[in-house]
């Protein structure tokens, strides 16, 4: 019995040493998301988006691209302030001179955004509101671009998240850098859009020579054109971190559909219906978290179609940006 002492010491060790590594990474797992000392930020950031509002159409005969309806802001690289402030978040950002696609001096078409959002570990919400005086179409003249000052377009709505890994995972952490990952962990979200759109003119929103293949193919002018839409897009988002968060690479896919309820005038008529929409999002963030100081970089493209009598309406947003923030 006494050589075998030495053997249930052993033992009795490595059993204690497996406990112990047992209790350290249950203590581990609850270390996944910290908050950084200083909790609030302001961060300036650059970038270029593109947004377009097209109609295209469904019916069999129409050449493919040419009775299309391609609508565009004046995109611009951008510079923006945002600010968080005990988890309220507030953006604003203005275009670069010498970057739209047609100079300022030479369109009266203007854009303008605002956001405001708002997470908990489980939720979140982003609010936004965009405008546009105008728009930019295609052209085949001497100018790449050709007014359609006519048109207005107002666009808003909220963004609401739904984080289902809250313990492993956290949302601020991948995309606003107000919380650290310490270990590479994703989970799945259910994002959910309610917006209200409303696109209208003095004159018509599709012109008369391609009328007939869009929306009730109503050679009558189309005034006015209102979506109140809903989408639900599961998807899934993981935070690939090293060094226990210093750097990281959080890509994010987003995809499902909905419902619209649509009302559009003509001068004589007005007519309202349902139809579903469909759309993804797709966002990459990487950057260098510091104790005072993070970089990132953020490419976003989403996109939403819906089917509109006899015409496919798409929604198209992409982005570019470069970020610095400071803590304190």
């Amino acid at each position: 019995m006494q050589n075998q002492n030495p053997v249930l010491r052993c033992c009795l060790l490595l059993l204690i040493i497996s406990l112990c590594s047992v209790l350290f990474a249950q203590k581990d797992s609850c270390t996944f998301v910290e908050n950084f000392s200083k909790k609030n930020y302001i961060q300036v950031y650059t970038g270029f988006f593109k947004r377009q509002f097209n109609f295209i159409p469904r019916r069999m005969g129409a050449v493919r691209g040419m009775k299309d309806v391609v609508l565009s802001s004046n995109a611009a690289a951008f510079v923006g302030i945002s600010a968080r402030y005990k988890k309220l978040s507030a953006y604003f950002e203005t275009a670069l001179p010498q970057t739209a696609l047609v100079h300022r001096s030479k369109t009266a078409v203007r854009g303008y955004a605002f956001f405001i959002s708002q997470f908990y570990a489980k939720w979140g919400v982003t609010g936004f509101l965009n405008w546009n005086k105008g728009m930019l179409t295609p052209s085949h003249g001497p100018m790449r671009y050709a007014d359609r000052h006519d048109l207005r377009m107002l666009t808003t709505g909220a963004y609401v998240y739904r984080i289902f890994n809250p313990k492993k995972f956290s949302y601020l952490a991948a995309n606003c850098q107000s919380k650290l990952q310490t270990q590479s962990h994703g989970s799945f979200a259910l994002m959910t859009t309610i917006l209200y759109r409303k696109l209208y003119s003095d004159e018509s929103i599709i012109s008369d020579s391609i009328s007939k293949y869009h929306i009730t193919g109503s050679m009558e002018p189309t005034k006015n054109l209102q979506f109140y839409s809903t989408q639900f897009r599961p998807g899934y988002i993981y935070n690939l971190v090293f060094k226990q968060g210093k750097y990281f690479i959080a890509p994010a896919l987003y995809a499902g559909m909905g419902a619209d309820y649509h009302v559009f005038n003509t001068e004589t008529k007005r007519q309202a219906g349902a139809n579903f929409n469909w759309g993804y999002r797709f966002k990459m963030v990487a950057g260098i978290n510091g104790k005072k100081i993070a970089l990132t970089a953020e490419l976003l493209t989403d996109r939403t179609s819906t089917l509109l009598y006899l015409s496919k309406l798409n929604n198209i947003y992409n982005e570019v940006s470069l970020n610095a923030s400071y803590r304190f």
